[in-house]
């Protein structure tokens, strides 16, 4: 708290000056008729009550500015971001939304079938011979809490390695919800790697980017957990950074690591880590193969219970190369969802003569026959195809591994100046829009829009409405022609969703009103210089200060986000007088006559999780496997730019 001295001398410089205003009010007229006639020939009659309301104004920004007051707003500011401990029932709900999320993307990468085992055992990636331990083999029921033990054992330092589709990120997942079951204060997140680049200073850097997304956290309670709370962090996809930047990572990491109390795990493929440096780990394990012996088993106990059982069974005692394919989870996994559907061996026409081969014809027929059967929300599998091969290679490009409806931007493609044009323009109508409840109802363009409004209240009077929308519109044009010409690719933003409790606004509040009244104190003193006529409307002092009430909640908020629906960002910009959705809808519009996504490409998403090549937790997607999402990509053809010379190329 400010001392009591500081109040005192506000008080005092603020007594001073409305005592002084009231005698410059009234010092024209006293000394001199001319000053006097001067002011209401350009001011108006009022004039004196234009003098009145701006001089407090300014006085606040005067006791603002020399005394300790802003200080100690800024100073408590400061306190409430970096000192104070995070919201323990704020906490608790962020801990029961990350286990619900692992559980569901679990069930899903899976499709309800579990793989029959897992085996952990030494890697010899990095490490002497005189490290390697026994065999351990880890069967279904006992991974999480095995692979739980494991990095307890490694005093919470553990680096997993594996062969593509071996099950890596199931056992992430299962390590995840061992540690999340536990409850010892610790908080385990699972962040993927693949949006790490050199270019980021420090490790802790990234991670305050990349944690409130995952956690469902706004901004200020994902560093508040950051810095008072201990994270246990499971670092999935080395192998998904770029190779440039994958020794930087390690680097990073690594200095990271030299809190004695940071644990995390590293997962990546075998072969990308072997091509790196040794990471800073205690213990080093990689996810080897299934055997024969355990799948036939295992398929032999599900034999009444899973349709696929006995099919595959036969098909593996005809098939020596499906045989050695599905040791691999992945493809054990793929190959238990693609003879679910009812089809036998002989009826899928393998011709590959080695394993890969086998691999590459599991998947084709894996996503034929997803595609293929004509369901109630039925794609043409050409369609599709080239749908998900879009995603993929945008996906891929941008090192995405998670896609939410906001990251369709207007750099996944390249566009006519005119088409940018008609963006830029619903960009300034949909997002420089503010609903008013007042006699004036709608501005465009920003804080422009709000000069214009200032204006037309002096001049338009009761066709105040009329000149807002008008002028608003050629505003909205104006500069939708500007950015368009420029080539300029307007961005879709979103606001997150927030909790407003009362004690937050109410102290969002004496800031914002403060804020509101130096803003409204400046615009009005200069429309004075400039010798406006002004009517001050009761809407706009009630707009300044909700302008800045959320303008603090959004950037000082230490509430949970927690995104559950494809359209939750969008509606809650809506609420914050945000209207991207307009410029989204404009944009998948225009995809679809480029025949890139479908009409409505929610249900489309949707649908493709149904069939086990997405997944999806209600609000985003991400592919099944990295396996299928490279499937993908090496499908695409991008269209030659030169045969549309006129369009200009994607960013």
């Amino acid at each position: 708290m400010p001392k009591p001295f500081t109040f005192i001398r506000g008080a005092a410089i603020f007594i001073l000056i409305s005592i002084l205003t009231v005698l410059i009010a009234f010092i024209p007229e006293l000394v001199s008729g001319d000053i006097d006639s001067w002011l209401k020939l350009n001011l108006g009659e009022g004039y004196k009550s234009y003098l009145i309301a701006t001089m407090p104004i300014l006085t606040a920004l005067l006791v603002w500015l020399t005394t300790d007051i802003g200080k100690w707003r800024r100073r408590q500011n400061s306190l409430d971001t970096h000192q104070n401990l995070p919201d323990l029932d704020l906490v608790s709900k962020v801990r029961e939304y990350l286990l619900f999320r692992y559980k569901h993307r679990l069930s899903q990468k899976l499709a309800g079938r579990q793989p029959v085992n897992l085996r952990i055992l030494p890697s010899l990636s990095g490490i002497s011979n005189e490290s390697i331990e026994n065999l351990m083999t880890l069967e279904e029921e006992d991974v999480r809490g095995a692979i739980g033990d494991i990095f307890t054992r490694a005093n919470g330092r553990l680096m997993l390695v594996g062969l593509p589709g071996s099950g890596k990120t199931t056992i992430v997942l299962q390590l995840a919800l061992h540690l999340l079951e536990r409850k010892d204060g610790s908080l385990p997140v699972i962040l993927n790697l693949a949006t790490w680049r050199s270019e980021f200073q420090t490790f802790e850097v990234w991670l305050k980017k990349i944690l409130p997304a995952e956690l469902g956290a706004s901004t200020g309670l994902a560093e508040q957990i950051r810095k008072n709370l201990p994270l246990i962090l499971l670092l999935d996809g080395l192998d998904e950074v770029p190779e440039a930047d994958r020794g930087s990572l390690i680097t990073a990491i690594g200095e990271y690591g030299v809190g004695a109390n940071r644990q995390f795990l590293i997962s990546s493929r075998t072969a990308e880590y072997a091509a790196t440096k040794d990471a800073r780990v205690y213990a080093q394990v990689e996810v080897a193969p299934l055997t024969i012996a355990q799948v036939e088993m295992s398929l032999s106990a599900l034999a009444y219970t899973k349709p696929e059982a006995i099919p595959l069974l036969n098909a593996l005692k005809r098939d020596p190369l499906l045989r050695t394919t599905v040791e691999n989870p992945f493809y054990l996994n793929t190959a238990q969802l693609l003879f679910a559907s009812g089809k036998n061996w002989s009826e899928l026409g393998f011709i590959a003569t080695d394993v890969a081969g086998r691999q590459r014809e599991l998947v084709e027929r894996f996503i034929e026959g997803a595609l293929n059967p004509k369901t109630e929300n039925w794609y043409p599998p050409e369609k599709a195809g080239h749908w998900l091969s879009f995603l993929a290679s945008r996906m891929t490009k941008r090192n995405m591994v998670v896609f939410e409806l906001r990251d369709l931007q207007y750099n996944w493609w390249r566009w006519s100046r005119w088409q940018l044009i008609a963006a830029s323009v619903v960009a300034w109508l949909g997002t420089g829009m503010f609903w008013m409840r007042g006699w004036y109802s709608i501005g465009l363009g920003g804080w422009l829009t709000l000069w214009m409004i200032w204006l037309i209240s002096a001049i338009g009077k009761g066709s105040g409405v009329l000149f807002a929308t008008v002028g608003g519109l050629i505003i909205a044009i104006f500069f939708g022609l500007i950015g368009g010409l420029a080539v300029q690719r307007p961005p879709i933003i979103t606001y997150d969703t927030l909790n407003w409790p009362k004690k937050k606004i109410n102290r969002s509040l004496k800031f914002s009103l403060l804020f509101g009244l130096i803003l409204f104190g400046i615009f009005s003193f200069l429309i004075i210089l400039l010798g406006q006529k002004f009517k001050l409307e009761f809407g706009l002092i009630i707009f300044i200060p909700m302008l800045g009430i959320l303008i603090e909640l959004l950037h000082d908020s230490k509430d949970i986000i927690q995104i559950t629906a494809p359209y939750q960002r969008f509606n809650a910009s809506k609420r914050l007088l945000f209207f991207s959705i307009f410029l989204h809808k404009l944009l998948c519009y225009q995809l679809h006559k480029k025949s890139l996504v479908p009409r409505n490409l929610v249900k489309f998403l949707d649908e493709m999780s149904n069939k086990h090549i997405l997944e999806t937790d209600g609000a985003t997607w991400r592919f099944r496997h990295r396996i299928l999402q490279e499937y993908f990509v090496s499908h695409w053809v991008e269209p030659d730019q030169n045969c549309d010379h006129k369009s200009i190329p994607q960013e």
